[in-house]
């Protein structure tokens, strides 16, 4: 860490914590920006395969993501012609439209998983132990941050 960036020594250990996520966000943000997309594919889009686990509709793809329908709608649009997804009929709602990956779509998804995978553990250098830990962490914060109520308007 730069001076700058370093927290003091004598900080409220909460505002010590808002900075380190912070600065372990700008550093993985910028490590997956200067990372190789498979195929060139832009960072939106390949957000959109991540999110694609399993088949969705776009409406709810949307909402996971906090993007617009029409930016969904678009966005798959393109993966479609690329043949990294396909679109299915809802048997449920035959008007709506599930969103489902491709081969070619699962192979980008894998590739994307691996690169996110060691560039959590260069960046970090946590143990496996200490990755689930802070996973755990993190969930429960999630989870009492809803039930709180700091998280309208996200989708958490």
């Amino acid at each position: 860490m730069t001076g700058q960036n370093k927290p003091a020594s004598d900080m409220p250990i909460a505002l010590s914590t808002m900075i380190n996520l912070r600065i372990l966000d700008q550093t993985l943000k910028s490590c997956v920006d200067d990372s190789e997309r498979p195929n060139d594919i832009p960072l939106s889009d390949v957000y959109l395969l991540v999110h694609l686990t399993k088949p969705k509709r776009i409406g709810q793809l949307a909402d996971e993501m906090q993007v617009l329908r029409s930016s969904m709608t678009a966005t798959a649009d393109r993966l479609e012609q690329q043949g990294y997804i396909e679109r299915i009929r809802d048997q449920d709602d035959r008007r709506a439209w599930i969103l489902a990956l491709t081969a070619k779509g699962r192979d980008i998804q894998s590739q994307v998983f691996e690169d996110a995978e060691t560039i959590f553990h260069e960046v970090t250098q946590l143990s496996e132990q200490d990755i689930k830990t802070l996973d755990g962490l993190f969930k429960k914060i999630r989870t009492n941050m809803k039930a709180s109520g700091y998280s309208k308007g996200l989708d958490i």
